[in-house]
């Protein structure tokens, strides 16, 4: 359909641009002689019209939603992009992984070594809303941009890279990732997890809201985002803080670094934090096979 319509829209414009063309000469001799050109010009006037707004839709057709629609349309290299999750949507950032297990992923969220302070990502509720960080460093998309992007009919699936610092890597995939509204307090459906037995710390956030230490919307009695340093899908509390404190790999504290509890091949359990990691998303339907 996309395809389509562009290719239709693209000979639309050609044609009348060749109608614009072609009546210069008149619109030239009109203007020679004492004769009102008034009327070829209203007509051309009108041709023009016509043509801005074949060109303002082409436009609309070619914004993409996400980096799978610029992967589709012929970008291949990893960078940073503009995208737009729906038809009127203003443009956001991302960052698009074009080469990973066929690429079209949209970086959500990336932590690593770039010289921020520990608690980087212990930001309140409206920072977490809107999103943060440097798009080709470490940053968060904002939950407003998950809710716009994952709630829409076509469906996505969830990555989750976390890397040890002897360069190690744990890959998580989810075939269902999906965030709701701010006004249902970016609750996260999760689920059709694939990756080593025994390490789905993720699931355990399936039907949780999101929570910052000035919004406390989790299971537990106290706030976990305020104990565990970070804004997060917290239950009672977490198995998972990847929004944690970047605490670069074994620590004393507990369990508020960028945690994974659930694995069988670094740390020790809520005392290591990974120094990096990294959630992207693209369409669930074009998430390979578990094998």
């Amino acid at each position: 359909m996309w395809h389509q319509n562009t290719h239709h829209h693209h000979g639309s414009a050609i044609m009348l641009l060749g109608i614009l063309i072609g009546m210069a000469p008149a619109i030239m001799v009109v203007s020679a002689i004492p004769v009102s050109p008034l009327p070829v010009l209203e007509k051309a006037e009108n041709h023009v019209s016509e043509l801005s707004k074949i060109v303002l839709d082409l436009k609309k057709s070619l914004r993409a939603r996400d980096c799978g629609d610029l992967l589709k349309a012929g970008q291949i290299n990893n960078g940073v992009y503009v995208i737009f999750p729906t038809s009127d949507s203003k443009g956001t950032s991302v960052y698009c992984d074009m080469n990973t297990d066929g690429g079209g992923w949209t970086v959500i969220q990336n932590r690593g070594q770039y010289g921020n302070s520990v608690y980087y990502f212990y930001r309140n509720w409206t920072e977490y809303a809107n999103g943060f960080g440097n798009r080709d460093k470490e940053y968060w998309t904002g939950n407003d941009v998950l809710h716009t992007l994952t709630s829409q009919d076509r469906g996505f699936t969830l990555r989750i890279e976390l890397k040890n610092e002897t360069g190690e890597s744990l890959v998580a995939n989810y075939k269902i990732f999906k965030v709701a509204s701010q006004a249902d307090r970016y609750k996260m459906t999760v689920g059709g997890y694939s990756g080593p037995p025994g390490s789905d710390s993720f699931s355990y956030t399936n039907g949780i809201n999101f929570s910052t230490f000035d919004s406390d919307n989790d299971n537990h009695s106290s706030n976990c985002a305020t104990t565990y340093k970070g804004g997060w899908w917290y239950a009672a509390c977490h198995s998972s803080n990847l929004n944690g404190l970047n605490l670069n790999g074994p620590h004393t504290s507990f369990a508020d670094g960028i945690e994974w509890s659930r694995r069988n091949h670094v740390g020790g359990l809520h005392h290591y934090s990974y120094p990096e990691a990294r959630m992207m998303i693209r369409e669930a339907n074009s998430l390979p096979e578990a094998v």
